[in-house]
């Protein structure tokens, strides 16, 4: 799995360095990387344990990956970046999302889905009666230390988590990304 993600990197590294595309929204790797900066490192290596056992704990499963927090990452397609700028962090959406509803919970896909909307209607199907609330469900039900969201796509997620300052920390923010840590 590194060496697809150096190969992968080297590739398509000239286009990477400058700016990547991603739909309407301009997202500069160095930008990335600067916010993410703000997430201490952690402590334990990239790949403690095979990768079958690596890729069967990561399917929508909260918490820490061998020491390494969880982020609770907005979009999917940016993954690429964000590994690349910090692979000591485990991350909770790197492939397509419908493969993780497949394979994993639906109700937590949904969660995901609600914020990667950027919806602050955050329930456990396609379509509720009774809404969650936002905080408790990234610390209860997916476990996760920090949230990363791109600015230009998630403007509503993003002005609610610096308002809830009872329960979120802004840890740095660009003009690409906004890094929170969740109280």
């Amino acid at each position: 799995f590194a060496f697809l993600c150096a190969a992968t990197v080297l590739f398509f590294g000239a286009r990477i360095a400058n700016v990547a595309q991603y739909g309407r929204e301009s997202l500069d790797p160095r930008d990335i990387a600067q916010a993410l900066s703000a997430i201490p490192r952690a402590s334990t290596p990239l790949f403690g344990s095979p990768p079958s056992q690596e890729l069967a704990s990561s399917v929508f499963r909260g918490g820490e990956r061998e020491g390494r927090p969880l982020v609770f990452n907005t979009q999917w397609d940016i993954f690429p970046i964000l590994f690349f700028a910090r692979p000591d962090l485990a991350y909770l959406v790197g492939m397509d999302p419908m493969i993780l509803f497949r394979a994993g919970d639906p109700a937590l896909f949904w969660r995901w889905h609600a914020l990667s909307r950027d919806l602050l209607t955050v329930c456990p199907q396609e379509q509720c009666a009774r809404y969650e609330n936002i905080p408790s469900v990234l610390k209860d039900d997916f476990q996760a230390r920090y949230v990363v969201a791109p600015v230009k796509r998630n403007p509503q997620v993003i002005r609610y988590m610096t308002a809830r300052t009872d329960a979120f920390s802004l840890l740095a923010q660009n003009n690409t990304l906004a890094v929170f840590a969740i109280k």
